[in-house]
C-alpha cells in the first residue's frame, strides 16, 4: 500500500479538533483512520479530493 498520510498537524487547513469532528459527523470533511489508538491520520488522497471539490465549489459560485 503506498498511500501517504497525513497527521493532524499537516492538515490544510487549522480548525479546532471539535470543528474538524462536527465537520466530520456531516460528511463535508474526510474520516481520519488510526495508525495508533490516539493519533488520527487521513489519507493524503482524500484530502487532496477534498481540496479539489472546495476549490470546484468556489470556482463555482
Amino acid at each position: 500500500m503506498g498511500e501517504q498520510l497525513v497527521t493532524e498537524s499537516d492538515l490544510p487547513i487549522k480548525v479546532s479538533k471539535a470543528q474538524r469532528n462536527k465537520l466530520i459527523r456531516k460528511g463535508q470533511f474526510p474520516r481520519p483512520i488510526y495508525p495508533t489508538p490516539r493519533k488520527p491520520a487521513w489519507l493524503k488522497s482524500d484530502i487532496d479530493a477534498w481540496l479539489r471539490s472546495k476549490i470546484a465549489e468556489r470556482d463555482a459560485a
